[in-house]
């Protein structure tokens, strides 16, 4: 049996023994809000895709764990998206970061009524004003445990030890420029993180991919700050 081949064996039998969780899928959903609320500004705000200023750098390092004596292995991806290989296993994400966030945050901010209109668009011209995202990471990192075991590390797991760590980080930057004066209006950054360390195979094992609800808290937020500003702006 070839190392490639027993290390897919591995990864797959943490999978198996985790449970599988589910593959990483976007998915988004509006928050309600009064229908009646009448916009703070009545202006059109277009929201261009969202500046990709992520790191290229991308590193795993998960086959050590088959190692003896190595106490365990680790992914950590700045791109995860473009990565199979995870803590669960061999999955292909369902995410775009650029098109997913940036569709998310023009719907939420639509929904919330604080302005005339807010719509998704390659021209950032169509609006009155412009909400820039710059997308600084989406860094995603993990290791699994294999007490230098190697092949053997599952004995450990099945004792109640520990069998690995998962991690998500999302961190973007948000700008409201005015189109016609070019005046900044609002900018704030946002950092969340999620992280499930460790986890036991005798727990359903938590999911790797956390983006949505991480940017979901996040323009929970932004709507919030937006309002507060803008409503101090108005009444000047």
């Amino acid at each position: 049996m070839t190392k490639s081949l027993k290390a897919k064996i591995f990864v797959s039998m943490l999978c198996f023994l985790s449970g599988c969780a589910s593959q990483g899928l976007w998915r988004y959903g509006i928050d309600s809000y009064p229908t009646d609320r009448q916009p703070i500004l009545s202006k059109r705000v277009a929201v261009p895709p969202f500046r990709d200023s992520r790191p290229d750098k991308n590193e795993s390092a998960l086959l050590l764990s088959i190692i003896p004596l190595v106490p365990f292995g680790w992914v950590d991806y700045s791109t995860p998206e473009t990565k199979n290989q995870k803590l669960t296993g061999f999955s292909v994400w369902q995410f775009k970061p650029t098109e997913d966030l940036t569709k998310a945050a023009a719907e939420e901010i639509d929904a919330s009524g604080l302005f005339k209109e807010a719509f998704f668009t390659s021209h950032a011209s169509e609006g009155d004003l412009v909400l820039l995202g710059n997308i600084k990471s989406t860094r995603y990192w993990g290791k699994i445990i294999s007490y230098g075991l190697s092949y053997y590390a599952p004995a450990m797991w099945f004792l109640g030890l520990p069998q690995g760590t998962i991690h998500n980080e999302l961190e973007v930057e948000f700008t409201l420029v005015d189109q016609l004066t070019d005046a900044l209006l609002w900018n704030k950054n946002y950092k969340m993180s999620y992280q499930k360390s460790p986890f036991w195979i005798y727990y359903i094992i938590p999911p790797d991919f956390d983006y949505n609800n991480l940017f979901k808290s996040m323009m929970r937020d932004v709507v919030k700050s937006l309002e507060s500003t803008l409503s101090k702006s108005s009444a000047r």
